[in-house]
């Protein structure tokens, strides 16, 4: 690029800034106030949109924070709540012999005679609960298993599956020898018959 290619490029912001000079001293004051009134109007109005997508997000943002604000209001009285139900299941649960008379008969419903049981008591001190562990040597087929343990773990809500363990000495027999472990939870009483 020549110097004369140069000059012609710089000379048309040359000339505006020339023109725009000599029109201020011409009008004097307020032609410069009303064109720099004007800018402003024109930036005003093309941030518009922008300030209208920062209102609602802003307002979104306050909506959310109070949304949350009333579920953690209301958050420990149902934790509360579910605490409680939970201990009148386990409170439920210290009668050993009742649970156990319960779970032979959701097995017998399934079609399961339990002839052999080990079991063992088993306190929890830190949770401040009694656990019964029980364990059922077992032979039937897969889907009879998965039923009885569906069926005992739907009828006592103070029941948990702590392991299940399959034994097929040969591939193409239909049953397997299993060992079933379940826990009864309970909390024990205290010596005044309340609650712990």
């Amino acid at each position: 690029m020549n110097a004369a290619a140069a000059k012609n490029l710089k000379l048309p912001w040359a000339s505006w800034r020339l023109a725009l000079q000599l029109h201020a001293r011409r009008q004097g004051w307020p032609t410069l106030l009303g064109i720099g009134l004007g800018i402003a109007a024109a930036v005003v109005w093309l941030s518009l949109p922008l300030a209208r997508q920062q209102l609602q997000q802003t307002q979104y943002a306050l909506a959310h924070a109070q949304a949350s604000q009333t579920k953690a209001k209301a958050k420990p009285q149902a934790v509360a709540d579910q605490l409680d139900a939970l201990y009148q299941v386990l409170d439920q649960g210290r009668d050993r012999d009742r649970d156990l008379a319960q779970l032979f008969a959701l097995a017998r419903e399934e079609g399961w005679d339990l002839a052999q049981a080990d079991y063992r008591l088993l306190p929890q001190n830190q949770a401040g609960l009694q656990r019964l562990q029980i364990q059922l040597p077992l032979t039937g087929s897969y889907a009879d298993l998965r039923d009885l343990c569906k069926a005992l773990l739907r009828g006592k809500p103070n029941l948990s599956l702590d392991e299940l363990g399959f034994k097929r000495d040969n591939a193409t027999e239909a049953n397997l020898d299993a060992t079933l472990k379940l826990s009864l939870w309970a909390r024990p009483a205290t010596p005044t018959g309340g609650k712990p």
